[in-house]
């Protein structure tokens, strides 16, 4: 499932970025997945997410870059193709999905800078399925920022702002 090639009117090239993994079905996994023409690239040391995201960006050909934890699961199978759509409107800068925890209640529904002297995440704890204020953890709407564990960003931005910060925001921020 994801972005239609027809309505996209590309390819879409996968990217996966391994940090250390040691366990041997995780192994096996990537290799499968070189097998399938996944491009697979070891990232060896201490976790540092900005840098990890970095390297594939660099390696990435395509307009769009998707950045994806490996432990977000997807419900909905135009995720991709909507956050898509949004990111190449003109004026959007990133796009953020809609998490939640296993719970079924939010984990991120957008940003709001300043929140806890930093950042903070906007409805967090509350469950999906309750209205909340208007509903708007459930709508598409303008945040000051989104989470990089599933944003969709046109790749010239983000290489105009120079990536993620691999020495101020290691791993969050």
């Amino acid at each position: 499932q994801g972005l239609s090639q027809v309505e996209y009117g590309g390819e879409i090239e996968t990217i996966v970025i391994d940090n250390d993994s040691d366990d041997p079905e995780t192994i096996a996994y990537l290799d499968q997945l070189r097998r399938d023409g996944v491009i697979v690239v070891g990232h060896p040391g201490p976790f540092n997410f900005s840098a990890m995201n970095n390297q594939a960006a660099k390696l990435a050909t395509g307009e769009l870059l998707c950045l994806l934890n490996n432990d977000i699961e997807m419900r909905d199978g135009a995720w991709l193709e909507s956050m898509a759509r949004h990111a190449m409107r003109p004026g959007v800068g990133a796009v953020g999905a809609l998490l939640q925890y296993p719970d079924g209640t939010v984990q991120h529904a957008g940003v709001s800078i300043g929140t806890g002297n930093a950042a903070g995440h906007v409805y967090r704890g509350i469950p999906i399925a309750e209205t909340g204020h208007r509903n708007m953890h459930r709508l598409s709407r303008c945040v000051s920022a989104v989470t990089a564990a599933c944003m969709v960003v046109r790749r010239e931005l983000f290489m105009e702002v120079g990536g993620l910060d691999e020495h101020a925001f290691r791993v969050a921020f």
